[in-house]
């Protein structure tokens, strides 16, 4: 079994999607059921972008992804992104996003599912979602993590090709562990927001931001059901950049208490989640652990030099 995921940009204007378009979409999903999917939703609606996702057996894949796409073709307000798919890699242009990731056969489908939207396509937002792709690869309990976002064409089964030029990508890790959803997604949403001029959003928000601007959605979509990680108004998201310290290799550094980094005890939900937002020499040999208690915060690391990072927690308001 995988997870699919395309998003694409098929609103009428460049910055919101209307509450019409969702409906309808939302109205449409019904249709991927019947092809055979085990479960699907509208996961993401980030600015002017959305994406549909499911749960589907390996030899469904390539008519799954047909049925999304005719699902945006049937409700788009513009063909936008879906202009681009050709079925000759060389006429493709600006198109869809894609991101697929496969699940354990014993497991129930869980996935947490990245959506990204830029105002003016800004091209570091490659960089952002491999940030997150980065983070979740390897961890506990995740099972696969999308493909790195790469300057190139690429062809989607059962729907064509897309150029290099499309943007606003999506990521989708898949999950062994129920509880691990907010470990990895707190990872995920780290790394990304580590880098700059990047800000989550929750489901639904337009892209009012300048231009050189990321926002991004992050969802959880478990065994059908979709969850902004972010939904609750009672809730606020915290972060604090970690810089300027110099970490020893095989040690653990003390980086501060909770309350010196602004936390309230009491109000603490979800306690300090890390994500690496500073290239480092190699990626693959690099690691961190992240310990903490009321007294004190510790990162323990394989490289002794100064590394930088984003904490993030969440508290009630």
């Amino acid at each position: 079994m995988k997870i699919t995921s395309i998003g694409a940009d098929i609103s009428k204007n460049d910055v919101s999607c209307s509450n019409s378009l969702i409906n309808n979409i939302e109205e449409n999903i019904y249709k991927l059921k019947a092809l055979g999917a085990h479960s699907a939703g509208l996961t993401n609606v980030t600015g002017d972008d959305v994406v549909i996702s499911a749960f589907v057996e390996d030899d469904l894949l390539e008519t799954i992804n047909q049925g999304i796409v005719s699902i945006l073709k049937d409700c788009a307000e513009n063909l936008g992104d879906l202009s681009g798919i050709s079925q000759d890699e060389s006429s493709a242009g600006e198109g869809i996003s894609y991101a697929e990731a496969s699940v354990r056969q014993d497991r129930y489908p869980d996935a947490i599912v990245l959506g990204f939207d830029t105002y003016g396509g800004e091209p570091f937002v490659r960089d952002v979602a491999n940030s997150a792709i980065e983070a979740a690869s390897g961890m506990k309990n995740v099972t696969d993590v999308s493909d790195l976002i790469e300057v190139k064409s690429k062809k989607i089964p059962g729907v064509g090709y897309v150029s290099s030029e499309t943007d606003d990508p999506v990521v989708v890790a898949t999950i062994e562990n129920i509880e691990s959803i907010g470990v990895v997604g707190g990872a995920m949403i780290g790394a990304a927001l580590g880098n700059k001029n990047t800000y989550l959003v929750k489901r639904g928000t337009s892209c009012d931001v300048l231009p050189g601007s990321v926002i991004f959605s992050a969802t959880a979509f478990m065994n059908g059901n979709i969850i902004d990680l972010i939904k609750r108004d009672d809730y606020v998201l915290k972060t604090y950049k970690v810089e300027g310290i110099t970490f020893d290799a095989n040690k653990a550094t003390k980086i501060g208490t909770l309350a010196s980094l602004g936390a309230t005890e009491s109000k603490i939900v979800i306690p300090f989640l890390i994500g690496k937002y500073s290239s480092v020499p190699s990626s693959n040999d690099f690691y961190a652990v992240l310990n903490w208690s009321w007294e004190g915060i510790f990162i323990f690391t394989n490289y002794t030099q100064s590394i930088a990072f984003t904490i993030i927690w969440l508290e009630k308001k």
